[in-house]
């Protein structure tokens, strides 16, 4: 899926935490901020390099104050500009991860910054 950046998007994470399948990270509690479209996001550390960032709390299998990272994971916000295409890897809890056409990088754009690109294309008869 493509998609147009209506709106301006950079990290505000220099060091995005970047997690490996069996990892263990100490769980903080859920988003609870004034985005009502970003939901199912833990505030996680992780064990080995102390680094903390939003993770998918459907990739955490928790236990006490702990938990078990289900699938490789990197939280990478990726820096765009308006009018930008970007096409739309995965879309999850209000967040899209995408690859920027121009120059491969990979990140997550939230969903409100996006607009759907018709690529169907129209066959003249």
């Amino acid at each position: 899926m493509k998609y147009r950046i209506t709106q301006h998007h950079s990290s505000k994470c220099p060091k995005p935490l970047i997690l490996k399948q069996g990892a263990i990270v100490k769980v903080g509690g859920l988003y609870n901020g004034e985005n009502n479209e970003w939901v199912n996001w833990r505030y996680c550390t992780s064990i080995e390099s102390n680094l903390s960032g939003w993770v998918p709390d459907q990739i955490i299998a928790i236990t006490d104050e702990h938990g078990m990272i289900l699938e490789d994971y990197d939280a990478t916000e990726l820096d765009c500009y308006k009018e930008s295409i970007i096409e739309g890897i995965q879309e999850l809890n209000g967040w899209v991860w995408c690859r920027d056409l121009t120059n491969n990088r990979r990140g997550w754009v939230p969903k409100n910054k996006l607009e759907k690109i018709d690529t169907k294309r129209v066959e003249l008869i």
